[in-house]
């Protein structure tokens, strides 16, 4: 998994109407991150047994327990 393309995204679009709030992203964290992290707040909502917190390069990792 890419997390790539969809900041890249985000960045083009980086209208201050268009712009979100806050980002929420489901996954387990495994995949690809960007160099830069983007101005939105990130959250990041990982599964159980998903990448380790100290791994997320940047935003708020939030553990997803069954």
């Amino acid at each position: 998994t890419s997390f790539v393309p969809y900041f890249n995204e985000l960045a083009k679009n980086d209208l201050l109407l268009n712009r979100p709030q806050a980002i929420i992203y489901f996954t387990d964290g495994y995949g690809d991150f960007p160099k830069q992290p983007p101005s939105t707040p990130v959250l990041w909502l990982l599964t159980e047994d998903g990448l380790q917190d100290e791994k997320i390069p940047f935003g708020t990792p939030v553990r997803i327990m069954d």
